[in-house]
């Protein structure tokens, strides 16, 4: 779900704070040209509601990360907690899952600024 949002972001051009090259732009207008609300202004949003976007868009990333940051915690103890009774192929497994939750909760805030 956090790939998901982050990549609507983009598309949407909705990421705050986040400089674009010329080939993210080719690929953000050619998006832009599918939508029915793409002509409206050069960002794809009419000017008053860019920076509304903007604000949903960070604090929605915000709250994806979190859920990673949850999960990674939870994944962990639960893996500690139980470890007597796993295999260790299972704890492993259940470590490297925490540890890419962690990743992706750290890439997650990336996007956003402050």
């Amino acid at each position: 779900m956090t790939i998901i949002a982050v990549l609507v972001g983009y598309f949407l051009d909705s990421l705050p704070g986040i400089e674009h090259t010329a080939m993210d732009q080719i690929l953000i207008d050619g998006f832009r040209k599918i939508l029915p609300h793409g002509k409206n202004t050069s960002k794809g949003f009419p000017a008053d509601r860019s920076s509304k976007y903007e604000r949903v868009a960070e604090r929605f990333l915000i709250l994806l990360a979190d859920q990673q940051l949850v999960t990674s915690i939870a994944m962990i103890l639960a893996a500690f907690l139980d470890w007597h009774n796993i295999s260790l192929y299972s704890f492993e497994m259940a470590f490297s899952m925490a540890v890419i939750s962690l990743v992706t909760h750290l890439a997650t805030l990336r996007f956003c600024p402050g």
